[in-house]
């Protein structure tokens, strides 16, 4: 069995449901998503001697994927540099043909590679998001990946739309209470409004291409400890790691209260961390050292690696994001909102190859970016 097999239960010579296998852990176990159940539920037939059908998904022998150039940037990305990472072992696609702005990858036919990948990958690069919408209406290509926020109302509203399928880099945003010294309450300091306004830029600038980050990303932990006002009485400032920070600036201040602009009782820093979300651990080493070169007091810094210092102590790989959350919220007055993930259309008829075959995470991450330094 292989991730991206269709897979069919059997009872009694009568199909009872179908689905896909998601996942394959440590060769002895499959994860299976049902897509549809007849008769009777699965679950009431496990103690059947069921049968299994495998059927293969059939992969397209040619695979063409459109990506943003290096050239290219965003308000949250500006790579600088890209580097395509070829699927499977080393060696296991050859490139035919390169230039600037396209690549011709062949699969080597003795390579160990996951059935799913097509025999011919065809990538190419667009300076322009506007080329690449275009490149996809005319059929040139059969996938294409855009950074956050880069895809038009047009390309949205298209049957061919999935959204949010990696970052094609690690990468967290967050955001700091900065001041006055002490936060209202001595305990949290960014508000329900504040997190509003925050949460905005995913509508208004963004077109929902920000996940939260983690199950609770923008609910506030206590919301009865400050009254809650209509706007946000704080004044934004946003790290200049981020290539659109005068645009996220002048927008998050336009949703400051009257009250902000004339008194600015309080400074938000919004902030970027380049470090895989799934891994808080990574995430607050990640702080600690942006913090250490930020407009962050020396406390503050002092704590970010005290914090980051005690999840390394823990040794737990697989500590959540909850706890990181509380951690952050009770020794910081800070939170991690956001996760940037990039976009991605298809021709319909691959939707499903896209899910269960290759992977969406995997089709968003081939084209590593590399990040020019903070500033």
């Amino acid at each position: 069995m292989a991730q991206g097999d269709s897979i069919a239960f059997i009872s009694r010579g009568r199909t009872i449901a179908t689905g896909a296998i998601v996942d394959i852990i440590e060769s002895t176990a499959a994860v299976v998503v049902l897509s549809a159940a007849f008769g009777d539920s699965l679950a009431h037939r496990v103690t059947d001697q069921l049968e299994l059908v495998r059927r293969p998904i059939p992969a397209p022998p040619v695979l063409r994927v459109g990506y943003p150039s290096g050239s290219r940037s965003n308000l949250i990305i500006d790579c600088g540099r890209t580097t395509l990472t070829l699927p499977g072992p080393v060696h296991a696609y050859r490139v035919e043909e390169k230039t600037d702005h396209r690549f011709r990858l062949v699969r080597d036919p003795d390579a160990i590679v996951r059935p799913s990948w097509p025999d011919t990958l065809i990538v190419r690069l667009f300076d322009e998001s506007g080329d690449e919408e275009i490149a996809m209406e005319r059929g040139d290509l059969d996938v294409a990946v855009f950074w956050p926020g880069e895809l038009s109302t047009h390309a949205r509203a298209l049957p061919t739309m999935i959204e949010g399928v990696g970052t094609m880099r690690g990468g967290v945003i967050g955001a700091i209470w900065l001041g006055p010294e002490r936060a209202p309450d001595d305990s949290v300091a960014i508000t329900v409004p504040d997190l509003h306004a925050l949460g905005q830029l995913q509508t208004d600038l963004l077109g929902y291409d920000l996940a939260p980050y983690g199950v609770r990303g923008f609910e506030h932990p206590d919301s009865s400890w400050r009254p809650s006002a209509e706007h946000s009485t704080a004044r934004f400032e946003v790290d200049h790691a981020l290539p659109g920070w005068r645009a996220l600036e002048v927008y998050l201040d336009r949703h400051s209260g009257p009250r902000a602009a004339r008194e600015r009782p309080g400074r938000i820093w919004v902030f970027y961390v380049d470090a895989s979300w799934y891994d808080p651990p990574a995430v607050a080493n990640a702080i600690a050292r942006r913090f250490g070169s930020g407009p962050v007091p020396p406390a503050c810094r002092a704590r970010a690696e005290s914090l980051a210092a005690g999840f390394r102590a823990s040794g737990d790989a697989y500590a959540d994001a909850k706890a990181l959350q509380r951690a952050l919220g009770e020794r910081l007055h800070a939170r991690m909102l956001f996760v940037p993930a990039c976009a991605l259309l298809c021709r319909p008829a691959l939707r499903e190859y896209l899910r269960f075959g290759p992977g969406l995470e995997s089709l968003g991450n081939l084209l590593d970016c590399s990040p020019a330094p903070p500033r």
